[in-house]
């Protein structure tokens, strides 16, 4: 009988895993705001079924277990909801059904944080998904955490990741070798086993084999496919690492021809079908199944793409035209909005914006201080954050409120789903929050995003919170469940860059000084300089005709990127005069056109050459004008009674067919050398920083003592 109890007795330790010293290395506890964190190593063992948490008040305490499910990344984070006392913790591993032996014991203390802390201390949460629960074989980020297939990794989210580890190693969570490490091994996974096409990736894979896993089916037949929207993700990241990691080490050196020679082989000009169509636009998708090829694809613009857009028509290898910008991205002018929601004008996209569209092509892309014919995309981010709180605030659904907003692509109760204001066929609101919507619009709105991360994280972090930062949403009608709410890498990914380019401008001023932006936005036309736009005088009166400027004072006035009415405070009854300089490229008869509801004029060199005065709906007249090379005066009026406001400002001659008058043409400057502030182009603060900018990124074309002069 004894020998059979020890028979028993060593198999119970061959085939069950409690042993004597633990599986579990590395434990460590790191007090925070109103939580306790602890990290491990992961458990290799392929019996693995998670792990279990144990904490005591004492060291020497009885200690409970704090987590029923199992526990499957080595991260957990206590949110304790107060900073009183210290806790000690150790942790099991659960291998093939049986709990294994403790870990050593750690012990951390919670504490009351900065608002600065408190930052930090998010974004190094929020990179444990891209570190800590990144694939272990290629390093990239997995789609999602929760009841999820953890081989499926993403190309666009882990692009984000790129950045994210950029700023994990310039805050210290991972050292710089290990950042550069396992950037390394991300893109010698895209190079070498990940498949693509032209060029692309496809939008998910299996992290170890890099073999394909669809994202559409077509009667039940997988699509295998590019995604040249999820490649420019990539790429953006690509880039930013590519200047981060600058050292003349290996590792480094390997990243930067790596990622040169990734970006250099998008073929961009073939996902533009310019054999097949107009060319005009980019096309999603192609697939090398001659079943499908371009079926299942379509061409794009607006919203989320314009880095797609951008990083096209940079390309050093693969261009497409710099008018595919307009064309493409910009609808041909469809992308168009300039009307006011809650008294903040929003210039493009529609007021159904889902606020990840403010926030995919700016994690690198700096969109201050630039103009397109359209807007600044920093000031139009900006109103649609504010107009996305404002809605949430007037809607009156249950909790929400001025902290609690952000409407975004996320999970919710019954899926998935494009949150935004208002209803729209890709977009609705059902009472559904995320907190990456408010929390990535931080560059925009640092006072309302800092308040309402602070009412996340304070108020509803006892559930909202987990081992990867805040979960991706919740519901305010349907009880919250982290297998819904889930993680998504898209959604996690926006977070600490957006957090970073508030704080520091990290990603932004990498991503910028990659040597292939400044060319691309010359070649669209984009404004970068100080003294770019007009001076406008916005004036409120019911007139028939437009009225006597002089004799008027403005309501308003100020600096406009272009002939824009979108600056107006009403929508009827309203003027403007638009004050400035165009610039023309050689002497030529050039032909001015306004496109006008109601009346306008416009003068060059202070002789009137269009006269559309008058009520009249949408109405366009033209006039001929002889120019010498060089900078002209312009003025532009116009009034609104109560109609539909409209004013398109176009011109053609000099070797230019018709188009409208790009912003870098025109300038509130009288003379051809920027830096001369006199007269009507006295500098104002925000001139300053637009200048102080450019010339730290080596614009250096003012004369400081004249600027000084005049301020």
């Amino acid at each position: 009988m004894r020998t059979l109890i020890y028979i028993l007795i060593i198999l119970s330790f061959l085939v069950s895993p409690i042993f004597a010293q633990s599986l579990i290395t590395g434990l460590y506890a790191e007090g925070h705001d109103c939580r306790i964190d602890l990290v491990w190593q992961p458990v290799s063992d392929p019996g693995l079924d998670g792990y279990y948490i144990y904490r005591s008040r004492y060291e020497n305490g009885n200690y409970i277990k704090i987590n029923t499910d199992e526990h499957t990344v080595s991260v957990y984070s206590n949110f304790i909801g107060d900073n009183v006392r210290p806790y000690w913790y150790y942790v099991r591993p659960k291998i093939n059904g049986v709990e294994g032996e403790a870990s050593a014991k750690v012990t951390a203390t919670p504490y009351t944080m900065t608002d600065d802390e408190l930052l930090t201390s998010i974004q190094k949460a929020t990179f444990r998904y891209f570190w800590d629960f990144a694939h272990p074989d290629c390093g990239m980020a997995r789609e999602r955490f929760a009841t999820y297939d953890r081989h499926k990794v993403t190309t666009g989210g882990t692009g984000m990741g790129l950045m994210t580890i950029v700023v994990g190693a310039e805050r210290g969570f991972v050292t710089r070798a290990q950042a550069a490490q396992r950037v390394l091994q991300i893109i010698t996974f895209l190079q070498d086993t990940a498949p693509r096409y032209h060029g692309a990736w496809p939008h998910w894979m299996n992290g170890t084999t890099g073999a394909i896993i669809p994202a559409d089916y077509v009667n039940g037949v997988p699509v295998i496919a590019s995604d040249i929207i999820e490649t420019a993700d990539m790429i953006q990241g690509m880039l930013v690492c590519r200047q981060y990691f600058d050292s003349d080490d290996s590792v480094e050196t390997e990243i930067r021809s790596r990622a040169t020679q990734l970006y250099e082989d998008v073929d961009w000009e073939w996902y533009r079908r310019a054999n097949e169509t107009d060319g005009k636009r980019l096309w999603w998708s192609w697939s090398p199944d001659p079943n499908f090829g371009w079926n299942e694809s379509f061409s794009f613009g607006g919203g989320e793409t314009m880095n797609v857009y951008l990083l096209a028509i940079a390309s050093p290898t693969h261009p497409i035209p710099a008018s595919c910008y307009y064309d493409g991205f910009g609808f041909e002018g469809g992308y168009k909005n300039g009307n006011r929601y809650y008294g903040y004008t929003q210039w493009v996209s529609y007021f159904e914006t889902p606020m990840f569209w403010t926030h995919y092509s700016f994690l690198g892309f700096d969109p201050r201080n630039k103009w397109d014919n359209y807007c600044n995309y920093f000031e139009n981010s900006r109103n649609i954050a504010l107009i996305d709180r404002a809605y949430c605030m007037a809607k009156g659904y249950p909790g929400y409120g001025p902290d609690t907003w952000g409407l975004t692509s996320s999970n919710n109760p019954w899926g998935y789903g494009a949150h935004s204001p208002g209803k729209a066929a890709w977009a609705e609101d059902n009472n559904t929050v995320a907190p990456t919507a408010a929390i990535s619009s931080m560059p925009y709105t640092p006072t309302e995003s800092i308040s309402a991360m602070k009412n996340f994280y304070y108020n509803y972090g006892h559930f909202l919170w987990g081992p990867l930062g805040f979960y991706d949403a919740f519901n305010f009608d349907v009880p919250f469940d982290p297998d819904w709410s889930d993680y998504l890498a898209i959604d996690q990914g926006t977070i600490v860059p957006m957090i970073e380019n508030y704080r520091t401008g990290l990603c932004w001023n990498l991503f910028m000084s990659n040597p292939e932006i400044k060319p691309m936005l010359e070649s669209i036309g984009w404004a970068t300089r100080a003294d770019n736009g007009l001076n406008y005088e916005y004036y409120e009166g019911v007139w028939n005709a437009l009225p006597d400027f002089d004799s008027l004072t403005p309501v308003a006035q100020g600096k406009a990127n272009n002939f824009d009415i979108g600056l107006r405070q009403r929508d009827d009854y309203f003027a403007f005069r638009f004050k400035g300089y165009i610039d023309v490229p050689r002497a030529s008869i050039y032909t001015f056109y306004i496109s006008s509801d109601n009346g306008s004029q416009l003068f060059i060199d202070d002789v009137m050459v269009v006269n559309n005065d008058g009520l009249h709906d949408l109405l366009k007249k033209s006039g001929n004008r002889n120019l010498t090379k060089g900078r002209h005066s312009i003025t532009v009026t116009y009034f609104d009674n109560d109609s539909d406001q409209d004013l398109i400002v176009s011109y053609s001659g000099g070797g230019i067919t018709e188009k409208q008058i790009q912003v870098n043409n025109l300038f509130r400057c009288p003379e051809n050398l920027p830096g001369d502030f006199s007269g009507d182009c006295l500098v104002n603060i925000d001139d300053l920083k637009i200048i102080a900018d450019n010339w730290l990124n080596g614009y250096t074309f003012i004369d400081f003592a004249e600027m000084a002069e005049h301020f």
